[in-house]
């Protein structure tokens, strides 16, 4: 099974870099390793000796975005401000878009239909990016890690999906902006994620009422 390995060295991270035009502009299917060889620079056997297979590249590509997200929900978890720097973090996903990206990520999520290894290792990904968002959803609403994972799940859900899908527009135009007629969507996404979290940020955290000598007399009983 293909598991997100803990990081990319410098020199994978240069390769993916590389390749990354020709996964965006041929798609998974199309990009032979020769084709992605030659955009790195590399021969093929050398190039195989960092990535034996069209798995192991998703793989690399999931860690590199993983460190991504964990650095930046790090920051958000620590800061003391978390919903004022999760809210940022939302604005530049909907609004900067890198059409690049979306377009790797939209042939990633079609190679994981038909291949079950690429299937959980995706899975893994969704699941570590949910434990981070009901953790900050966590510190916005003042509740514990556990509690929050069984009021917020739902929200970090949508939440995904609500990215994951202007990401997928975004990769139908140009890097950098929001497809023309998409800005009424993007502000309506916000406006969306904004409102879950006045509802994070108004929930009261469960009460854990001491029992009292009535009640313990009663246990006894």
């Amino acid at each position: 099974m293909t598991t997100i390995p803990h990081q990319t060295d410098s020199r994978m991270n240069e390769i993916l870099d590389s390749i990354k035009t020709a996964f965006a502009s041929k798609g998974f299917d199309g990009a032979s390793m020769q084709d992605l060889a030659r955009s790195a620079g590399m021969s093929a056997g050398n190039f195989y000796r960092y990535f034996p297979s069209k798995d192991a590249i998703i793989a690399a590509i999931v860690s590199r975005d993983l460190g991504d997200v964990q650095r930046e929900f790090n920051d958000i978890i620590r800061s003391p401000h978390p919903r004022e720097m999760f809210r940022d973090l939302i604005r530049r996903r909907v609004e900067v878009l890198d059409g690049e990206k979306g377009a790797i990520m939209a042939e990633i999520s079609a190679f994981a239909a038909r291949s079950p290894e690429i299937a959980a290792l995706m899975s893994q990904f969704e699941a570590t990016i949910l434990g981070y968002l009901t953790a900050v959803f966590g510190r916005i609403a003042g509740v514990s890690e556990v509690e929050a994972q069984e009021k917020f799940a739902a929200h970090g859900r949508l939440i995904m999906l609500l990215v994951h899908g202007m990401s997928m527009r975004g990769s139908c135009g140009s890097a950098g902006t929001v497809r023309h007629g998409d800005r009424e969507l993007a502000e309506l996404v916000l406006l969306t994620i904004e409102r879950m979290l006045t509802d994070i940020g108004e929930t009261k955290p469960v009460q854990h009422s001491l029992p009292t000598q009535h009640t313990m007399i009663e246990g006894v009983n």
